[in-house]
């Protein structure tokens, strides 16, 4: 594994002297753990993390805390990636959810939100809605 320093060194010729600004990405979860902190409520959470099953449904469900009321998540790489797919269906059912299928993307808001925009009718819904 490479040290820090090198893999700013290896940076330099590419950025010259600004690769001392050049940091690692920070996993997912430290990002929900800091925005956590701060008390951040996001109106669009766009996740696009890890493959299976498991890992996917916890990002799922603690970027979900982070939803403000009006908000909508996207979540990507379903279709390709079973485990994806069946957290995404889950956390729809477990969080009384609407969810839109569209290709390998799916968008979850909450039912009333849905309702809303027109999207639902008499209450009734199907978990999730598959168009194109």
């Amino acid at each position: 594994m490479r040290s820090l320093g090198a893999c700013r060194n290896a940076e330099r010729p590419r950025y010259g002297r600004r690769a001392h600004n050049w940091r690692p990405a920070r996993p997912s979860e430290g990002g929900h753990t800091i925005l956590r902190l701060l008390g951040a409520k996001a109106d669009l959470i766009h996740i696009d993390a890890d493959h299976h099953y498991a890992p996917a449904k916890r990002g799922m469900e603690r970027y979900l805390e982070l939803l403000a009321p009006d908000g909508v998540m996207i979540c990507d790489d379903l279709g390709r990636f079973p485990g994806v797919t069946e957290a995404a269906k889950e956390i729809a059912e477990e969080h009384n959810l609407f969810a839109i299928k569209q290709r390998e993307k799916i968008v979850l808001s909450r039912l009333e939100i849905a309702e809303r925009m027109g999207l639902t009718s008499d209450g009734r819904h199907d978990r999730v809605a598959t168009q194109g």
